[in-house]
């Protein structure tokens, strides 16, 4: 009996991949200028550039990643691919908040008790989260419609996002009874700051979550490649343990200078290594696109 023909390859065009390398090749010309990274640089310094640096190309070079394992990603799942561009775009709104922050302070004056309080560049700070947030949840989205296989074994992660989130919550609001605003006078501006203050933190630990719950039930299913599933469950992870860190961080003041450092030298590290894995696990071929459901292959005549 004669083997079934494999399936046919994709069929798309990866140039528009080429794009999103020339964005990251910009974005990373751009940050080495204006940090000024090779003057009289120190080991330390290089290290801290490179965590920096790293999220941000990462995030860049993710719809890359995918267009170029999958060219017809963008008909067979664009959720997938919408997700992708949506993270990466944020990097771009991160780049043009410094030059808009004089418009800000025109558009809504700090107090003068507050000096350091903008509110509309703290709404400004939150609708970057909230598009940050919609890029990863339709990631999710789209390896959830790429899944092939029923869950297996779990149960226990459906608690994940919501345990999450009433922890950031917790979070934010012991964070904001910690801030002594005695003498303060308690505007609608300080207001505005301060509840964007509590749901951005809400917002990015939320939408990594749902991101870490679904690589974890498409690895535990066995969805292939295995190897981009942990990856992506790896990335997830690191990320949330960085956002983890950062809201005790914001907790807990340190006094030690030497142990902040160290403890913020292992923040930066998991967040920068837990969006190269996610970049990573994408170039693995994360997720495999299952041709055969919408295309079945022709039988060959007996």
């Amino acid at each position: 009996m004669a083997e079934p023909p494999p399936a046919p390859a994709p069929t798309g065009r990866r140039w528009p991949a080429l794009i999103f390398v020339v964005l990251a090749v910009l974005d990373l010309a751009w940050y080495v200028y204006s940090a000024g990274v090779f003057v009289n640089p120190t080991a330390g310094d290089l290290l801290v550039h490179l965590l920096r640096v790293t999220p941000g190309l990462a995030a860049i070079l993710l719809p890359a990643a995918l267009i170029g394992r999958h060219p017809d990603v963008w008909r067979r799942i664009p959720a997938l691919l919408a997700g992708a561009i949506l993270f990466a775009a944020v990097q771009a709104l991160i780049l043009i908040a410094d030059p808009l922050q004089p418009l800000f302070a025109t558009l809504t004056p700090a107090a003068e008790d507050l000096p350091s309080i903008v509110p509309s560049a703290a709404v400004y700070e939150l609708i970057v989260a909230f598009i940050s947030a919609a890029g990863l949840g339709l990631f999710g989205y789209g390896l959830i419609q790429a899944r092939r296989f029923p869950d297996r074994g779990t149960a226990g992660v459906a608690l994940l996002v919501p345990t999450v989130a009433v922890l950031a919550t917790a979070a934010g609001v012991v964070g904001l009874s910690g801030l002594d605003l005695t003498g303060v006078s308690v505007t609608a501006g300080v207001l505005i700051y301060l509840a964007a203050s509590v749901v951005l933190g809400i917002v990015r630990v939320v939408a990594w979550a749902f991101l870490a719950a679904v690589t974890i039930r498409g690895w535990r299913a066995g969805e292939a490649p295995l190897t981009g599933w942990w990856l992506a469950v790896l990335g997830t992870g690191l990320v949330l343990l960085a956002l983890a860190m950062l809201n005790v961080r914001n907790l807990i003041d340190v006094t030690d200078a030497a142990v902040d450092e160290v403890y913020g030298y292992i923040e930066a590290t998991a967040y920068a290594a837990g969006n190269l894995c996610l970049l990573v696990a994408v170039a693995a071929g994360l997720p495999a696109i299952d041709r055969t459901k919408e295309e079945p292959l022709e039988e060959e005549p007996a």
